[in-house]
């Protein structure tokens, strides 16, 4: 067998275990963001301890789901990063966004983009 062959059936044989992966991991992964969301999340600066008992009771739920699920353990991690997928992509977004927004008013600001602005011009607008 060619080894194009073997790297494209490996590759193949790579998409369908990924899928198959998915489709049990993906609804477990929305169930818990779904306990997630509806649990009272504490953030910022609370003790180290106040927030592990706080969180305990949502660990309990979770591993709760992973047991009745049957979820394989080399599954967990990849749960774990489906889960914060619509965290990261939302925030990328909005950060994006943000840049984009940035950059615009820096060329309307400067009737250029900022990497063509030379010191001199800048210098020149500050003394302005």
């Amino acid at each position: 067998m060619s080894e194009d062959i073997k790297n494209e059936l490996t590759k193949e044989v790579q998409e369908n275990l990924t899928k198959m992966r998915d489709e049990k991991c993906v609804p477990i992964a929305q169930e818990i963001l779904q306990i997630i969301a509806s649990f009272d999340c504490k953030m910022g600066g609370e003790d180290r301890d106040a927030m592990v008992d706080h969180y305990l009771p949502l660990k309990n739920k979770i591993i709760k789901i992973l047991l009745e699920k049957e979820v394989p353990i080399d599954h967990v991690g990849h749960i774990n990063r489906l889960m914060l997928q619509p965290l990261d992509f939302a925030t990328n977004l909005v950060a994006n966004s943000l840049n984009e927004s940035m950059r615009q008013m820096q060329i309307k600001l400067f009737k250029k983009e900022i990497k063509d602005l030379t010191v001199k011009e800048l210098d020149d607008m500050l003394k302005a």
